[in-house]
């Protein structure tokens, strides 16, 4: 599928040719006695990896769909083909071509921008990147194209004190789904993310490419134009087979950037601890994030080498099943011997993967104190049932 040629849409791209023209010819029209610019440099039209002008590369990551339909906030103003909404908090200071932002724009034809000061008009996609004749720079194009609201798509953002996905940075989650192209069918345009990292890294997804798979599409990053004219990069632009189902692109600055080569566990773990308590022992942990993630099992075993005995009769259930946010958990074991015992938490996520924490070691003698000893790793991964 091609664009739709009808009668509305014919007109707005006569509409955004008259207007490219009108920022245009004046660039080409001189007046005698001024020096032409010199010729945009051959950086510019870099695709991944790059760098560009500022150090941005780009690279294939692990695809890891972060889905925050049901637990982020949906952004209600998008609802035509020519929408911004905003300005939204990004969460912290976001560190973009050497700029700190705070808030950003959300665009229905599948753009962000960061800063004060939305865009005029954006169905006109750019390509490629850096481009230059918008009225406002600092732009992420996820999945920028002539979309439409009117027709179907909802988006959503989700703010995360520590990433479920990538860096376990504070993160912020721009989310569009089942969105439709300008005289498309609902769903035409598909479903896709961008996460921007506190450490200025951003990684754009794509559940659904879409129908026309990136053919008339930008994905990329737009630094300040009139600032420096290399600022820019962009991993397709107008390319039919670019963006596909289950795509993630890795965007970054950093000297040590690179892209992340697995999916994170469902758990992220920031203590596990045993102390004696009246009654028995309590067990306490505390996650960062949990996402995906069903329950917990407990298991006290007289050796490292085994998991031992189930403490629980049932799963522990999780207290932010799906939410990606973190809790905290105790579980009081009254049955406890005298001796050395070994506790191991263990979580399962929504595909039965089961991924074992500890274990902690607890020395407990029959008139003296215990010795607690605190540990936390992650020992192995494994499916069960």
């Amino acid at each position: 599928m091609h664009k739709r040629l009808t009668i509305g849409y014919l007109s707005r791209r006569l509409f955004s040719l008259v207007a490219l023209l009108v920022l245009v010819l004046p660039l080409l029209a001189l007046q005698a006695g001024q020096t032409q610019a010199a010729p945009r440099p051959a950086e510019i039209q870099d695709y991944c990896p790059g760098p560009d002008g500022y150090g941005y590369r780009c690279c294939d990551a692990t695809y890891c769909w972060l889905d925050i339909s049901t637990t982020g906030t949906q952004i209600t103003d998008l609802n035509d083909d020519e929408s911004v909404a905003g300005p939204f908090s990004i969460g912290f200071s976001f560190l973009f071509y050497g700029t700190n932002f705070t808030q950003f724009f959300a665009y229905s034809n599948g753009l962000l921008t960061v800063g004060d000061t939305p865009l005029g008009f954006t169905y006109l996609n750019e390509c490629p990147l850096p481009f230059g004749m918008t009225g406002t720079d600092y732009q992420i194009g996820i999945f920028w194209d002539d979309l439409d609201f009117s027709i179907s798509g909802e988006a959503y953002y989700q703010n995360f004190a520590t990433c479920p996905v990538g860096s376990p940075v504070p993160c912020l989650v721009v989310q569009y789904s089942n969105t439709a192209y300008y005289g498309g069918a609902p769903g035409s345009a598909g479903t896709w993310e961008a996460i921007l990292y506190e450490n200025g890294d951003i990684l754009m997804q794509f559940l659904d490419a879409g129908v026309e798979e990136g053919s008339s599409s930008t994905t990329g990053l737009d630094g300040d134009w009139s600032i420096n004219q290399r600022w820019g990069i962009v991993y397709a632009c107008n390319t039919a087979g670019s963006i596909t189902d289950g795509l993630a692109v890795m965007f970054g600055y950093r000297s040590d950037f690179a892209c992340p080569n697995d999916c994170p566990l469902a758990v992220r773990l920031t203590s596990f601890e045993a102390a004696p308590a009246p009654g028995g022992v309590r067990i306490s942990w505390e996650t960062a994030s949990e996402w995906d993630n069903v329950g917990f099992n407990l298991y006290r075993s007289d050796s490292r080498e085994h998991l031992g005995l189930r403490l629980n009769a049932d799963l522990i259930p999780s207290a932010s099943p799906g939410g990606g946010q973190g809790a905290a958990y105790e579980f009081l074991d009254t049955s406890v011997p005298a001796g050395v015992s070994y506790y191991t938490l263990e979580d399962v996520d929504t595909s039965g993967i089961r991924t074992s924490h500890g274990p902690i070691e607890l020395r407990l003698w029959q008139g003296h104190l215990p010795l607690v000893l605190r540990h936390r790793c992650i020992i192995r991964v494994e499916s069960g049932d």
